[in-house]
């Protein structure tokens, strides 16, 4: 599978997808899931009142702005 640019074309919306966002300078460019409607992203939360809660080292930032590349989810494995 391949990376999909933004401006190429973005996910359905609401589709839960890989992004990535190129950070600038030396910082890594982090890869998350994230969907969006109309352009808007939302990222996955560790929040309770996210309607999807991911687990693990959410430490780092990525903002929606920064997001170049998406690419579709993989099947899953049933």
């Amino acid at each position: 599978m391949d990376w999909i640019k933004i401006e190429d074309r973005l996910p359905e919306y609401y589709e839960y997808v890989l992004v990535y966002a190129r950070k600038e300078g030396n910082e890594p460019s982090p890869i998350s899931i994230a969907r969006q409607f109309k352009g808007v992203w939302e990222m996955m939360s560790d929040q309770d009142q996210s309607n999807a809660i991911a687990h693990g080292d959410l430490t780092w930032g990525m903002d929606a702005e920064e997001i170049t590349h998406w690419m579709p989810l993989p099947e899953s494995p049933d």
